[in-house]
């Protein structure tokens, strides 16, 4: 085989004969033209990962009124749509989670979970010695009592927190430099700070 020819195997999902390679969870594969629609690229894990399985990688969150991935993995073009629904989550919960939010996110340390009906989030308290998992605790009874728009934005916005993660476990949080959404932090921060 000289070097112009391209090296072909079957894709791993139909078989088709493909000269096309995705790094795709963790791995090499050979995916056909038609069969990529199948992956998401995450410019954070900066790899392909099999929509089946996407629950992985936290940097693209599914989006069901949206149809489509959303977070910090995303191509930066698309963060924007976000800004509206985090300032609106911010209004929403006052003043002190939204001085909170923008310090964790500042400092790089925080994680946000969905447990049950709850949006935890850890590590802001980590930062300033309050307890950030009340934020969380009323949100969704919250949620329920607004129209589909604003509900629409809260879930939006919770997707965006959802996929900011600093790729570390909690004592290693302090002065990380490898941290993995430092980028999308730091926009959200910005977002922030145009609250009036």
């Amino acid at each position: 085989m000289n070097n112009l020819q391209k090296e072909e195997n079957s894709c791993e999902l139909c078989d088709v004969l493909t000269s096309i390679r995705l790094l795709a969870d963790g791995e090499e594969r050979y995916i056909c033209e038609d069969c990529d629609s199948e992956f998401t690229y995450c410019n954070v894990c900066q790899e392909h990962h099999w929509n089946e399985c996407i629950i992985e990688c936290r940097h693209l969150q599914w989006n069901d009124n949206l149809c489509f991935y959303i977070g910090a993995g995303c191509d930066i073009s698309e963060w924007e749509i976000v800004k509206p629904s985090i300032l609106y989550l911010c209004r929403l919960l006052g003043p002190l989670f939204t001085q909170d939010l923008k310090l964790a996110l500042k400092n790089h340390c925080y994680f946000f979970q969905l447990n049950m009906r709850t949006l935890n989030c850890y590590g802001i308290e980590m930062c300033l010695n309050k307890m950030s998992n009340d934020y969380g605790k009323h949100l969704f009874e919250i949620i329920d009592n607004l129209d589909k728009e604003q509900q629409f934005d809260c879930v939006l916005a919770i997707n965006w927190l959802l996929s900011l993660w600093s790729g570390k476990e909690p004592l290693e949080w302090k002065n990380s430099q490898n941290h993995l959404t430092k980028e999308a932090d730091l926009m959200t921060v910005e977002w922030i700070e145009t609250l009036r």
